[in-house]
This record gives C-alpha cells, sequence and structure tokens, in this order.
C-alpha cells in the first residue's frame, strides 16, 4: 500500500492505518468517527514523545498512551519549551513532574547492575570449578 495521508474526519491518518481503523471500526460495530478520535492521536503522541525525548535528555522520564489518556514524565519541573510542545496536541495529555531518572542516569544504573551482575556470575562460575 503506498504511504499516503488521508484527511478524514479532521485527522490526517496514513492510508495503511486508516485501513486498519475501518477494519477495527467494523469489527467493534463503532462508527469510524469513534475509532479515529479513539486511535489517531496515537501516533502525534508516539512523535511528540519522541521529540522531547531527543529535545530534552537530561528531563525526559518516559511516556505513557494509554487507550484512554496520554501521559509525559519528566525527572524534574517539565520545560516550559516541552509544555509548549505538549500543549499543541489536539488531545489532553497529562504532565508528571519530579519522576523518574533522565536518560544518562538511567544508563548509568542500567550499566551499573549489568556489571554488578557480571561480577556475580563471575565469582558463582569461578567457584563452580
Amino acid at each position: 500500500m503506498p504511504a499516503v495521508d488521508v484527511d478524514i474526519c479532521g485527522y490526517e491518518v496514513d492510508l495503511a492505518a486508516l485501513v486498519d481503523m475501518m477494519l477495527i471500526a467494523d469489527e467493534e460495530a463503532h462508527p469510524l468517527s469513534y475509532v479515529l478520535d479513539r486511535l489517531a492521536h496515537q501516533q502525534m503522541f508516539v512523535d511528540l514523545a519522541n521529540n522531547l525525548e531527543d529535545m530534552f535528555p537530561d528531563h525526559y522520564a518516559g511516556a505513557s498512551a494509554e487507550p484512554d489518556a496520554y501521559r509525559i514524565c519528566f525527572s524534574g519541573p517539565p520545560p516550559p519549551q516541552a509544555l509548549a510542545m505538549i500543549d499543541e496536541l489536539p488531545v489532553e495529555v497529562g504532565i508528571v513532574g519530579s519522576r523518574g531518572l533522565p536518560e544518562e542516569e538511567r544508563l548509568t544504573v542500567r550499566y551499573g547492575v549489568v556489571e554488578s551482575i557480571h561480577i556475580l556470575t563471575t565469582n558463582w562460575a569461578a567457584g563452580c570449578d
């Protein structure tokens, strides 16, 4: 299927995604507009979350997209530019500040955990000889 965006019911949706949404609407016996309202914002939200992670790696702490709620978390107070970007989405997004670790700290913690496991398994394996 060609990569074509279709303007439908006020949304710009990829043609392949639109076909999927039409199938979902048919299977769940919902109007297409209901399925569009429920699902069309997901890719926009994912793109926004990826952009925020790239632009604010020291502040961004994660994102979640549930069928009825979107949330973006920051390790401290959200940067004003990030708030402005979030406000541009046509759907409500919950913003959580002072939650989680920024990317650099997550990687440091992850490395420390992996290194500890490596040391433990190496010592355990040495004791098995």
